[in-house]
């Protein structure tokens, strides 16, 4: 069942343009603010690490109950729901639905520039624009795809919105600090940082393999021993497969195989998990 939804969710994202409107993650927002009114503003659940658990296992148990009756209800809607949930969860950011107009628009390819660079801020070097796309493709494959592929095929529909949720506490903690305590940004980065670890890895060996294999791989291991951060991986590896100039000569041309590798990567899943459900059909 997993690998249908994975296959299904994948193909309606690629076939049909369906942007941010319509798989909005504002909620996020919402959600917090309901939670921290329902509990008031205790300092013993909102001063300190536990207020990351009662934001996320709320969600947890919800996701987690509803596939759980839909499973003993009827397969048609418990296959309904995980698609819904993970066809939600790769619902791209701003910054990823910007990415994803720059590499499918052959015209006006000006336009989609300015349209990635508004939604980038900071992470755009104007002076290295393409390197500084190529870099975001390869790092928002991962939070859009590859983290919330891993967790889905652990855990399913709860463990594809686990993942979601922590990304975007990543992505917003520093805004939602001043809501919480001093060392909020901190824990979030580092239950991000357990979250990413694997997929992060798995990914960035996945783009290795699609790629120029040894440079690739070299620099997957050397990074890997040394612990670096799941970005750094994954463009440290996805750089070296793609074999790239000086940052200051990379092209449009660079941008677009690098988002070929990463498809491949994608490919390369489905067929990981296609096969490791054949060997589990037939033990």
């Amino acid at each position: 069942m997993k690998l249908t939804l994975l296959l299904a969710c994948l193909w309606l994202d690629y076939y049909f343009d369906t942007g941010a409107r319509f798989r909005n993650q504002s909620w996020f927002d919402y959600y917090i603010q309901r939670l921290k009114s329902l509990f008031g503003s205790h300092p013993s659940i909102w001063g300190g690490p536990m207020s990351l658990v009662v934001i996320l296992v709320p969600v947890f148990i919800i996701v987690a109950v509803l596939w759980s009756i839909a499973a003993r209800f009827s397969g048609v809607v418990e296959l309904a729901i995980g698609f819904v949930v993970l066809w939600y969860c790769f619902g791209p950011t701003n910054l990823q639905e910007s990415l994803v107009h720059y590499l499918k628009k052959d015209a006006d390819v000006a336009a989609t520039e300015q349209e990635v660079k508004a939604a980038a801020g900071s992470l755009i070097n104007p002076q290295t624009f393409h390197r500084s796309v190529t870099e975001l493709v390869f790092w928002q494959a991962h939070e859009r795809f590859f983290g919330v592929i891993f967790w889905f095929l652990v855990l399913g529909p709860v463990g594809a919105l686990l993942y979601r949720m922590i990304s975007w506490l990543q992505e917003n903690a520093a805004r939602l600090q001043a809501e919480f305590y001093p060392n909020f940004s901190n824990h979030v980065h580092q239950l991000y940082w357990l979250a990413a670890w694997v997929p992060s890895r798995l990914a960035a060996l996945s783009y290795t393999l699609t790629g120029n294999f040894m440079p690739g791989f070299d620099v997957w291991k050397n990074d890997l021993v040394k612990g670096n951060h799941c970005k750094e991986v994954l463009v440290d590896s996805g750089l070296a497969a793609l074999t790239t100039e000086s940052a200051e000569q990379a092209t449009r041309e660079e941008n677009l195989k690098a988002q070929a590798v990463v498809q491949r990567g994608l490919l390369i899943w489905v067929l990981v998990a296609a096969v490791a459900t054949l060997g589990h059909a037939f033990l």
